[in-house]
């Protein structure tokens, strides 16, 4: 298998990029992933040197923040309006476009909010989630990979291996750092079946810490 991937910074459309996936280069695009055709959408975010500086010392401090967590519709909006610190307030308002698109158009009642420092690979098979939206974005370390919709055997998911469900030939397309995604799941409303396939990349061989912010929305 080889690696594609969206390269940052080009305001147009590659040639030959899968049917499903939608590129946002501004809030009003996120829209997009409401398309019964799409099933990922990337969103072209610059992060601030003001976020760079802080996530770069608190890297060094070793306090990049860890958590996962549950909660309500109500609970979710809460969460967002109380003060996290210069960090974390940072970062969520600046991708407060993505998080509304998740919480508002991802036809939640849960939600789930990650922040994962993995020390390896999370989920190394191919698979999809039963859920309903996504948003994923890596901040230190290699990105998300995911496979297009003609490169997969679906009726083989889930069955512990990706020799079966993995066409031959295939291309792992990879999100890479900085860029967020929005993914569609199995519960999204008319995408049973066609949840975007996806899995953790491979640790940086240079063994460079990943970290990680991750909202679910679950139906």
């Amino acid at each position: 298998m080889s690696v594609f991937t969206v390269e940052h910074g080009v305001r147009e459309v590659p040639q030959g990029l899968p049917t499903q996936l939608a590129l946002a280069w501004h809030p009003s695009d996120l829209s997009q992933i409401e398309q019964p055709t799409k099933n990922i959408l990337v969103y072209f975010w610059e992060p601030s040197s003001r976020f760079l500086l802080a996530m770069a010392e608190a890297k060094l401090a070793g306090t990049l923040p860890e958590m996962r967590e549950r909660f309500s519709l109500t609970g979710i909006h809460e969460f967002f309006a109380r003060d996290h610190g210069p960090l974390l307030n940072t970062l969520f308002s600046e991708l407060k476009p993505c998080i509304d698109t998740v919480v508002e158009a991802g036809f939640g009642k849960h939600f789930q909010v990650t922040l994962a420092r993995p020390a390896d690979r999370m989920c190394p098979i191919f698979h999809v989630d039963q859920l309903s939206l996504r948003l994923i974005v890596t901040l230190l370390g290699p990105g998300t990979e995911w496979l297009a919709n003609s490169d997969v055997h679906r009726n083989h998911l889930g069955k512990g291996s990706n020799r079966k469900s993995v066409r031959e030939g295939a291309l792992v397309q990879q999100v890479k750092t900085f860029q967020v995604a929005l993914l569609k799941g199995e519960v999204y409303p008319g995408n049973h079946g066609r949840g975007l396939v996806h899995r953790s990349p491979e640790p940086d061989t240079g063994g460079d810490l990943r970290w990680l912010f991750r909202l679910d929305s679950f139906r």
